[in-house]
């Protein structure tokens, strides 16, 4: 036990930055459940889809949509989700799942939603680029 306190003390500015990532990433999960969005895997998506008849909105931009998207995925840009909510509300009693490049815009376009009254938000953890990892299928315009 010595020896690690003494190690510790030796490398303080380490232990330091350890302690800092660690209160970063539970901040960044704990505003993520807040928020009332939950990330899912995608065979988590794919589960959604066929059981409970998941709703699929991609909030890219039209020219990375375009090269590639989820099967029957709705195209509404982050840009243009606020003003395309009455388009939406009929999916408001189904489980929604928002996808962007890499997971990062999906989380703000669930805040949006669930303050438009959505209740089953969640977003594809990595984005398009966890799915096609996944190698699972894509439409391509």
């Amino acid at each position: 036990m010595d020896q690690l306190v003494q190690f510790i003390i030796n490398h303080w500015l380490l232990w330091a930055a350890l302690i800092l990532v660690i209160i970063l990433l539970v901040y960044e999960e704990t505003k993520r459940n807040v928020k009332g969005v939950q990330q899912v895997s995608p065979q988590q998506l794919t589960n959604l889809i066929n059981r409970e008849n998941a709703v699929v909105i991609d909030v890219r931009e039209a020219t990375s949509f375009e090269h590639g998207h989820i099967i029957s995925a709705i195209h509404v840009p982050l840009t243009k989700l606020e003003e395309s909510i009455d388009k939406l509300n009929r999916y408001k009693n189904k489980p929604i799942i928002l996808v962007c490049d890499i997971g990062q815009m999906s989380p703000k376009a669930g805040a949006i939603l669930r303050n438009k009254g959505f209740e089953k938000i969640y977003y594809l953890s990595g984005g398009i680029a966890a799915w096609q990892r996944a190698s699972l299928p894509m439409v391509k315009d």
